[in-house]
């Protein structure tokens, strides 16, 4: 939300104490998201812009270190905040190496790489594992700086160290892969760009608002084009929380653009893109456009603006908007995109007080098809972020392989920052998604320090729990479909493999992920079961959409009473409680007579589903890029019990991990959900 040189600590530290809710020693705990002019953030990405960014040690005597992650192949104790004065971050004066960052731009250069920032005779190079200076951000590293175990540089090293030192070839140092170029032209490519913003939009004296705004895209001169990258202009920055763009098939009339919509349009239905704190609207490698103009069938765009404004202040007037740059020269492919979690607004779901990890998390299993839905199709993964609001403190995203035993980490977070919401290049990871796939993503909170559960909900102060992947061919439809449970876990406990340690099936509340929303139908509340009764959407995709129009007009729970006629002439006479149940009862109207036919009852459903498994421990078989474990790192059953306990359970089927009340092993071995925990038969 802040720029780190145009913003006053003194207000930011008011600021964020009154619309947050926060204890301060909670935001202190996590590097602090504020900064005075000229000087550095501790944000999480930074770490990405400098070779073994993520695994340098605390140097002896330096504060703030944290555990290691073995799977990053981090040491026992590691130094987040490498530019600072502890290893936290957010303290200053910055040390030697961090305030020759922020000279360099926050950019790995050869005058960076070349310095001997902390004075101890070896360079920043030397240390970071990349003596020859022949790294830049996003390559993927030599087998030489993988195995090397670099030091701090901003810390003298004692002279034992230096002399212990030994040069290698540079030829050894040459990255195995060089990174993607994002966000550029290449040579011959006409370069053009617009800028489309918001006409001065007085903000709504509320605490949270979320906008619909009008934008037509001016360039008519032929029938499509790329774009390239799409930048986000942020006016306000202290009132903006997020806001997504939307392509549409029309244009507004003139006299609408850069002003509110009353109303969520039709026909503006194609993904652009999204800006949270830290990210681009749209990020593309140089092989890769979007498509836009009439024959792409996007002549303007809608953009949907969350607004804060803790304050209530009125008259704070606001300009945001986007720069698109793109080339009338059409590009080989175009890009894709995968939500695997999109959790925003239930009622039932909160996190509750003073838990450290608190996790939300999801098991779905994909399809991916060519644009009718009738071919299987590969979507080759480029990238990944996430999003929740101010208790998000890690995020996790992984994938096993049709036909594979081994999970594949996409771009997990174990320090994500609010304020740092950035893209994870994912390109050299080398991964396609197609159907067959299991995904598991995972948000994890940190409640510490408030007195109150948080809701799942609209406003900053509540919580929502994203995942996002993008990709190429375009022109795929690719869905994920699965259950969503919640949980916590322990404070040495690894956020990855959660289907194994904390299964859907011992969770006390679990959903059936039919709404990206909301979840879906509840199946199970305080360890029962509940049954199917007869609030339910009619077409989830649709009402979606409806209860989303209905919520922008404002009326609170008394929209529940409204004709649907006003949306959709084919629903004149109804209210939305007859047509989106489920959805109306999550985000507008939960007191509604109609959401309360649920009934809870004792869980006796007891299917047997066949799975295979092969039990092993979580382990780090080698360094990042590409960090896998084995399925499962902690088996259903004990894993520590090993005596008489198969090493391989093996079916004919492929692996299920949904929420069976009862799981057959290959016929071997059966154990059974009761009433009170897990009976089993062996």
């Amino acid at each position: 939300l802040v720029d780190p040189a145009a913003i006053d600590v003194r207000f930011v530290v008011s600021y964020f104490r009154g619309r947050y809710r926060l204890a301060m020693p909670m935001l202190l705990s996590w590097s602090l998201v504020f900064s005075v002019p000229g000087l550095a953030s501790a944000f999480p990405s930074l770490r990405e812009r400098f070779p073994n960014g993520r695994r340098v040690p605390c140097p002896d005597g330096v504060s703030g270190c944290s555990e290691g992650v073995e799977v990053d192949c981090q040491p026992t104790l590691v130094c987040n905040g490498v530019g600072h004065a502890t290893c936290s971050g957010g303290t200053f004066p910055l040390n030697p190496f961090g305030q020759a960052f922020v000279d360099q731009e926050r950019q790995w250069t050869r005058a960076l790489c070349e310095a001997d920032s902390d004075g101890d005779g070896l360079t920043n190079g030397e240390e970071l594992g990349d003596p020859c200076c022949l790294w830049a951000a996003g390559d993927k590293p030599s087998n030489y700086m993988r195995a090397f175990t670099p030091v701090h540089p901003g810390f003298k090293n004692t002279d034992a160290e230096r002399l212990a030192y030994s040069r290698p070839q540079c030829e050894d140092t040459q990255p195995a892969k060089k990174g993607i170029v994002y966000n550029k032209f290449t040579a011959g490519e006409e370069q053009r760009s617009v800028e489309l913003r918001i006409d001065n939009f007085t903000i709504t004296p509320k605490r949270t608002t979320y906008d619909w705004f009008a934008l037509n895209f001016p360039d008519e001169s032929q029938g499509i084009f790329h774009a390239v990258y799409i930048e986000a202009l942020v006016d306000q920055k202290k009132n903006l929380h997020h806001y997504i763009v939307r392509g549409c098939n029309v244009k507004f009339p003139d006299n609408l653009h850069g002003q509110r919509l009353e109303t969520e349009v039709k026909g503006c239905n194609q993904e652009v893109g999204a800006w949270t704190p830290g990210s681009d609207i749209l990020k593309l490698p140089t092989w890769i456009g979007k498509p836009i103009g009439k024959d792409a069938g996007m002549v303007a765009f809608a953009i949907q603006v969350h607004y804060d404004n803790p304050e209530l202040k009125s008259g704070i007037v606001d300009s945001s908007g986007m720069r698109i740059w793109y080339t009338p020269t059409l590009r080989g492919e175009s890009a894709s995109g995968l939500a695997t979690m999109m959790i925003s607004v239930n009622s039932q779901m909160s996190v509750p007080a003073g838990v450290s990890r608190w996790f939300l998390t999801r098991t779905c299993t994909l399809e991916v098809t060519d644009a009718e839905g009738n071919k299987s199709a590969k979507m080759n993964v480029l990238g990944g972020s996430f999003h929740a609001h101010l208790l998000g403190r890690e995020m996790y995203a992984e994938v096993l392989k049709v036909g594979s035993t081994e999970w594949r980490d996409l771009g997990s977070e174990r320090t994500w920052h609010f304020d740092d919401q950035y893209d994870r290049d994912l390109a050299l990871r080398d991964i396609a998604l197609e159907t067959g796939d299991i995904m598991q993503t995972t948000c994890v909170m940190d409640s510490r320090g408030l007195s109150s559960p948080v809701v799942i909900g609209k406003e900053t102060t509540d919580e929502m729990c994203w995942a996002h992947l993008k990709g190429y061919p375009g022109g795929i439809r690719a869905r994920c479909e699965g259950e969503v449970w919640m949980g916590e876990l322990g404070a040495k406990e690894s956020g990855l493999g959660i289907a194994f340690s904390h299964p859907s099936y011992n969770s006390t509340e679990l959903w059936d992920g039919s709404n990206m929303l909301t979840g879906g139908t509840m199946l199970r509340t305080k360890g029962l079961a509940v049954s199917g009764g007869s609030c339910a959407d009619q077409d989830a995709e649709r009402c979606l959409g409806i209860v989303q129009q209905m919520m922008s007009k404002r009326q609170g729970e008394a929209g529940c009473e409204l004709d649907l006629g006003i949306i959709n002439p084919a629903y004149a006479g109804m209210v939305i409680t007859q047509v989106c149940c489920q959805s109306a009862c999550a985000l507008i109207c939960p007191s509604s007579a109609a959401c309360n036919t649920n009934v809870v009852v004792e869980d006796k459903f007891e299917p047997s589903i066949n799975v295979s498994a092969t039990p092993s421990k979580l382990g780090a078989p080698w360094c990042l890029p590409e960090p896998f474990y084995t399925t499962p790192p902690q088996a259903p059953w004990d894993a520590g019990a090993t005596t008489g306990m198969p090493t391989t359970v093996t079916t004919t089927t492929a692996p299920v991990f949904h929420a069976p009340r009862s799981l057959t092993l290959g016929g071997a071995c059966t154990y059974k959900r009761g009433m009170n925990g897990l009976t089993y038969d062996l």
